[in-house]
């Protein structure tokens, strides 16, 4: 039964069955969670003598790698050309040097021309800006340590501390550049998955893989029915929907909203993105003016990766698009979609 909320509606019930079936795929190893895993895997990060593990220092590192998780550069992409600049300017990841706001300026420069220097122009001003402004703030009021944001308190308790208030009385202690609820889970998913910081259940980091399974599964589902909708009007319920499964089938799988979030994401990011119904042609930028129109009009059908899908047999009902999402803030259906044959065995 879907229950609607603000013109939104969840169906929980078909929830509990594609998150079940996605949860054991992930286990198995099955595709499309045999090819690139998430960034933070160990195998992804650098030697030990580059950064230590464990400690301040790496979750230091996740702390800024919050920065380029924002949507419109590839995660991976992000984290390997962050590690090269940890390689050469570590300085620039301890809070303490960004303790001195005299000082602040020149080690800006700097970390403006490494971060060029190392394939990290994208939003290049603004990351610099936050990057400055939120280590100094770690520095001088958390011992310069993330951990501190994150280790106690319910999902609330870290957005009332990390997402900065325009409120005059405001704790000056509280309140970082650039993080919203999906940066303040993000954070929180990263700490908890390099066992940093004790585990605990937490709402998903909702971003435009989330969404795209969930809405083209039907388990989100939008009113009244169109073919785009506003992103906003999802975030909320989706984060709800996949934080309530995790509470009532936490002893079937450890750590399972950590496994949950990888599950979804590696499908949309692994899978749904060779579809050929979700990709878009996009004309001369000119901001959320910028026109957006399908590679492929019509599209019937998927490809021969959907087959291997452990959705498309059954549940997979639209194309979700990304360009949309990013351009205009918007999630965009497409379809909707034929089923194909469905070839369960192992793709290497």
């Amino acid at each position: 039964m879907a229950i609607t909320r603000s013109a939104v509606s969840a169906n929980y019930e078909l929830a509990e069955e594609i998150f079940r079936i996605l949860l054991e795929a992930l286990r198995q190893g099955r595709y499309p969670y045999n090819l690139n895993g998430t960034p933070q895997l160990e195998e992804n990060l650098p030697s030990e003598t580059v950064m230590p593990r464990g400690g301040i220092e790496e979750a230091i590192f996740w702390f800024v790698s919050c920065f380029y998780m924002q949507g419109g550069i590839n995660s991976h992409t992000a984290i390997q050309a962050l590690f090269r600049v940890y390689a050469v300017c570590p300085e620039l990841f301890q809070p303490s040097t960004w303790l001195k706001e005299t000082t602040m300026a020149d080690y800006s420069e700097q970390l403006r021309q490494v971060l060029k220097n190392n394939g990290l122009g994208f939003r290049l001003e603004d990351t610099v800006k936050s990057w400055s402004y939120d280590l100094h703030k770690l520095a001088k009021y958390w011992d310069g340590d993330p951990r501190k944001l994150v280790e106690e308190g319910e999902f609330a308790d870290l957005c009332a501390k990390i997402i900065r208030s325009n409120k005059k009385d405001a704790d000056p202690a509280y309140g970082f550049r650039g993080f919203q609820e999906k940066m303040v889970s993000m954070i929180t998913f990263f700490l908890m998955d390099r066992n940093l910081v004790v585990y605990r259940h937490m709402p998903l980091p909702v971003d435009f893989h989330v969404l795209r399974v969930l809405v083209s599964t039907r388990i989100l589902e939008g009113f009244p029915e169109t073919n785009c909708y506003r992103r906003e009007d999802f975030l909320d319920i989706a984060r709800e929907v996949t934080y309530n499964y995790c509470c009532q089938h936490e002893k079937e799988c450890d750590k399972i909203w950590l496994r949950l979030c990888d599950a979804i994401w590696l499908l949309s990011r692994n899978g749904c993105s060779k579809s050929p119904g979700n990709s878009s042609k996009r004309g001369e930028y000119q901001a959320r003016q910028t026109k957006v129109t399908p590679s492929h009009p019509e599209p019937k059908s998927g490809s021969s990766w959907c087959h291997l899908c452990p959705l498309n047999k059954e549940y997979c009902q639209f194309n979700v698009p990304a360009a949309r999402y990013y351009v205009n803030d918007l999630v965009e259906t497409r379809g909707s979609r034929e089923k194909e044959p469905y070839f369960d065995f192992e793709f290497k």
